[in-house]
């Protein structure tokens, strides 16, 4: 079984509802439950080197928007790449940063009419919607999460020029590690000017998953660079982070609030605590 069809049988396993059990393969985010400008108007990422959570790509789009040297990308969830995608050809070739709504048979074979893979990469993800379309009528609920929720975010994180992203997307390549940052054997071989987090500690249920990841951003981060770690899902830094990172990175709460939300803290900044460093980039 090649790559792309034991994606499409997970997929179908995830619509169906099936008990089997993969944590590299999940529901998939339509859309940020951010307020991202507000996060982005206070994070310089203009020629800078950047890893960010791949999620639903919003992120991502933004830092094309503002400016960024390289983002590189990074999930756990194996079907996040192919949703960029989609979104990648919606932003070219439809000239939209969202999707519609309903996703259906026809809109997705209407996009791909419009493709020519440039590398194996966009090949694989060309061939999964050809055959997503070919089994699903419809962008089913079960895989693609919010779909018909956050009217908001959709309005207030939705860009309309998209010329600055256009010019990215045909510029640069597309670099993705499919990687859980919780993971002590992870590789990339690169430090980063800028990593943003979002909610990805919502996710780890133990103090030493935590303190590996913790370990991962401390490697993964230049010494002067700085790590974005928004919340939506929590209005304060959980017990465990704080008795974790305090130690390794110096912290400064992001200053703006959501104007809409009853989470009143998108997050913080962490910046390297180098008067802690021991060598080997850990304490």
């Amino acid at each position: 079984m090649n790559t792309v069809e034991r994606d499409i049988n997970y997929t179908k396993h995830i619509i169906n509802g099936s008990n089997l059990i993969d944590e590299n393969y999940n529901s998939i985010y339509f859309h940020s439950n951010e307020h991202l400008k507000i996060i982005f108007n206070q994070i310089d990422v203009k020629g800078k080197e950047c890893l960010s959570v791949l999620g639903s790509g919003d992120q991502t789009f933004y830092m094309y928007d503002r400016g960024a040297k390289s983002v590189d990308l990074f999930d756990i969830n194996k079907l996040t790449i192919y949703y960029f995608y989609l979104r990648r050809w919606t932003i070219k070739y439809l000239d939209k940063f969202y999707p519609d709504s309903l996703i259906d048979k026809k809109y997705i074979l209407n996009l791909l009419n419009f493709v020519n893979p440039k590398d194996i990469n966009e090949e694989n993800a060309y061939q999964y919607w050809l055959k997503y379309a070919h089994y699903f009528e419809y962008f089913k609920e079960k895989l693609l999460e919010e779909l018909f929720i956050g009217g908001n975010n959709l309005k207030r994180n939705n860009i309309e020029d998209l010329t600055r992203i256009k010019s990215y997307l045909d510029t640069s390549d597309i670099n993705f590690y499919n990687v859980d940052l919780s993971d002590e054997n992870i590789i990339i071989n690169k430090k980063y000017d800028i990593i943003f987090v979002s909610n990805i500690i919502d996710y780890m249920h133990s103090m030493y998953r935590i303190s590996v990841y913790r370990n991962n951003l401390y490697d993964l981060l230049k010494d002067d660079g700085k790590i974005i770690a928004t919340y939506v899902n929590n209005n304060h830094r959980k017990k465990d982070e704080v008795i974790l990172f305090d130690r390794y990175f110096k912290m400064m709460k992001l200053d703006k609030e959501y104007d809409d939300l009853e989470y009143k803290n998108p997050g913080y900044v962490y910046t390297k605590n180098m008067g802690r460093r021991l060598k080997n980039g850990r304490l």
